[in-house]
């Protein structure tokens, strides 16, 4: 019996396991192997580039190129190791048609000059740079220090070459020779790239400087370049699939300011510098790499953490920086004389409400007029709701509090009522950024005024303006006044420009992001194009039309650096309007 039993366990796991083999096996999918859209001319010799994805065997490998698979070896000894995950290996062609579309890397075959360059030209030597979806021919060789005209030869590109991404190129060092029949390559202000226009022209030596002003402070010891660097995360590493958006929108908003400003003024002196923190293992790494070295300008990066670490290298090297879209780095400003806070701090914004209340009410004669604060229940100790009730207990301006939950149910309009006045114009302050409360604080304040003909004034945060669910005609009805670090008027003729000339180039409508980059490009190459290297003396004086943002730079206490203190304020009224208050 006991036999018998083991012999029908023993059916019953062997069938279990082929069942899980089976499932296994289906579950493996290797990855298809496409053949490869670029070639290389090594020693005459046509061959496939191709990078080798994880579930790829050299069997997968020779049977899509049809060659076997000693030859595939042949080309590439170090696979007698294994074939890995991410490298490059060399396929030699076979029968078979060529793909559509192939980019071929073609090595130069002519004789140069005394040095006699050889024929074949091994390209193992040289350092390989795979091309990020949004860089230039330009990017690659400013990032590099080496000329254009060397990339080109190199690879064997076209004069004006549209690079695509995860093309691969080889940088030329500085003992490579150029044919002499690519020598009449274009400068690179006679080219255009694919999305800007000679972004990257070369500095003239003996190009004269005078300053107006000479200040201690920001005086130079040594000569240098008009390289302006951007310096940004745009995380586009190989095992990275997506460019951090909103940082290629900033990028994307800036080369476009650079080009303006080089249309407008025909200066061609100035560089842009655009580095990839991605490219380094760490900020000191970057810093050491002396990517930023002779740098006039810093632009970035763009949280805190990351900007504080290369202040120290700025300062000592007497290099504004700019922090240009982080708020919670304004505390870099107090020790540093050439820091620049460009995002207004919340602090700013707060003010300017308590100062409209305080000037309306003496306008009207309405002082003794209780304003009402209204706050989510649980966040009166929070620090939004904590500042508004400091700003206003500091002017003295009368106010009531009112706190609820949302889920706690309907009713709350008639506590708000029984708090409202119905001689003066009531004054509201909402001191929340939860999208669904403040919806439902004014679809509360829209009942009583409508029913009630209550006059309601509401003051909000500077969030609002980008939440998705807020019902608009409530900001309308209930006369929003917002004060805004950031706000576009899509009618002016310079906005209208920016737009139409981002759907050129981009082919897409410019986010926030691309509006802070064309403003702060924008704004500083002015600067320093109207003042020279020792344009931050000026600063406090120098005033600019901008897309979104006002300019307002203060120094905050004696050597420290300088704080962005302007707003854009306005006020949303009845006939869908938005106005300035």
């Amino acid at each position: 019996m006991m036999i018998k039993a083991l012999q029908t366990f023993s059916v019953a796991a062997i069938l279990l396991l082929s069942f899980n083999y089976c499932m296994t096996a289906q579950q493996y999918v290797p990855s298809p192997v496409e053949i490869s859209s670029e070639k290389i001319n090594v020693k005459g010799k046509i061959l496939y580039v191709h990078k080798v994805l994880k579930g790829q065997t050299l069997y997968s490998v020779s049977k899509a190129y049809s060659v076997p698979i000693d030859e595939i070896i042949k080309e590439n000894p170090s696979l007698k190791e294994g074939l890995k995950s991410g490298t490059l290996i060399y396929i030699p062609l076979s029968g078979q048609p060529q793909p559509a579309a192939v980019q071929t890397i073609s090595v130069d075959n002519d004789i140069s000059h005394d040095a006699q360059k050889q024929q074949i030209i091994d390209k193992k030597k040289y350092k390989r740079h795979i091309v990020k979806w949004y860089e230039t021919i330009y990017d690659i060789a400013s990032k590099y220090s080496v000329s254009i005209e060397a990339i080109i030869d190199l690879n064997g590109l076209d004069r004006n070459p549209t690079l695509k991404k995860k093309q691969i190129l080889y940088i030329p060092d500085k003992n490579y020779v150029i044919s002499p029949k690519d020598k009449d390559v274009p400068k690179p202000e006679q080219q255009k790239s694919q999305d800007t226009a000679a972004i990257f022209p070369s500095s003239p030596s003996d190009t004269p400087l005078a300053f107006s002003v000479q200040t201690e402070k920001y005086q130079y010891p040594d000569k240098r370049t008009f390289k302006i660097s951007i310096v940004l995360p745009f995380n586009t590493r190989p095992t990275t699939e997506n460019a951090n958006i909103n940082q290629m929108d900033f990028y994307s908003g800036a080369i476009l300011a650079f080009k303006d400003f080089q249309a407008q003024t025909g200066v061609r002196y100035y560089k842009l510098n655009i580095v990839d923190l991605s490219d380094y293992p760490s900020i000191g790494a970057m810093l050491s790499s002396g990517v930023l070295n002779g740098s006039e300008i810093i632009i970035g990066p763009v949280y805190e953490k990351q900007i504080s670490q290369i202040t120290g290298y700025a300062k000592l090297h007497r290099i504004p920086i700019v922090s240009p879209m982080d708020p919670k780095a304004e505390h870099l400003v107090y020790d540093n004389p050439f820091f620049f806070q460009f995002p207004t701090p919340a602090s700013v914004t707060h003010e300017n409400i308590v100062k409209k209340i305080e000037a309306t009410n003496i306008e009207n004669d309405t002082t003794k007029a209780t304003t009402h604060l209204y706050f989510e229940k649980g966040t009166e100790n929070s620090k939004l709701v904590r500042n508004w009730i400091d700003d206003l207990s500091s002017k003295n301006i009368p106010f009531d509090t009112l706190s609820y939950g949302i889920l706690e149910g309907r009713g709350i309009d008639t506590i708000m009522q029984a708090q409202m006045s119905l001689l003066y114009p009531n004054k509201t302050i909402v001191a929340s950024e939860s999208e669904a409360f403040v919806s439902d604080v004014l679809r509360n304040l829209h009942l009583l005024q409508s029913a009630d003909s209550i006059d309601i004034e509401v003051f909000g945060q500077p969030r609002w303006k980008n939440y998705e669910i807020l019902e608009l005609e409530y900001l309308h009805l209930l006369n929003t006044h917002l004060s805004l670090q950031y706000h576009v008027d899509y009618n002016t003729p310079a906005t209208k420009k920016f737009v139409s000339d981002y759907w050129t180039y981009f082919n897409a409508e410019p986010s926030p992001f691309a509006f802070q980059g064309y403003d702060i490009v924008t704004y500083f190459l002015s600067a320093l194009h109207e003042y020279g290297r020792e344009f931050p003396a000026h600063i406090t004086s120098f005033s600019k039309n901008l897309l979104q943002s006002e300019v307002n730079f203060v120094m905050v206490r004696d050597g420290s650096g300088f704080e962005n203190r302007a707003t854009r304020n306005i006020v949303y009224q009845k006939g869908w309007e938005i106005n300035p208050w």
